[in-house]
This record gives C-alpha cells, structure tokens and sequence, in this order.
C-alpha cells in the first residue's frame, strides 16, 4: 500500500498492527538560538528567496531551527 493510499492514522496502524499514545516529550525551555542560527538566518532573509519553493523553505528555515531545538534535546532522546 502506498504511503497516498491512507486516508487516517486508524488505517495505517490496522494494517500494520501498531499503535502510538501522543504526549509532550520535550519539555519547555527557554533558551536563545545560537548567534550562528540568527547570522544564518539574517544571511537567507537578505540574499535567498525562501518563497519559491516547499523544498527552500525546508532547507532554509524549518531545518536549522529544527536542528537548534535538537542541540537542545538530544542527549536525553540519543540512541
């Protein structure tokens, strides 16, 4: 079955016999990204168009901030 073939969660674990509980994994912190993420970020505003496309965007903006949040976490979530 195709990834496009499901039509809601309830489906995907029938046919695969799991299940998922959703829950805050990640605790609040706060805490202020790195000044390589704010250079990198004022870099991209100023110099690439992060409008043309899902796959820009993706790598321009949701990545870095998702990996800054990661810096954050990954030693209690590490394998």
């Amino acid at each position: 079955m195709e990834f496009t073939d499901f039509k809601s969660v309830d489906q995907v674990q029938e046919e695969y016999g799991i299940s998922y509980k959703e829950t805050m994994f990640l605790q609040n912190k706060n805490f202020e990204p790195s000044g390589l993420l704010s250079e990198e970020f004022e870099f991209n505003r100023e110099n690439i168009d992060v409008t043309i496309s899902e796959e820009s965007r993706c790598e321009h903006i949701i990545i870095p901030v998702l990996r800054e949040i990661y810096k954050h976490h990954f030693r209690e979530y590490a394998f």
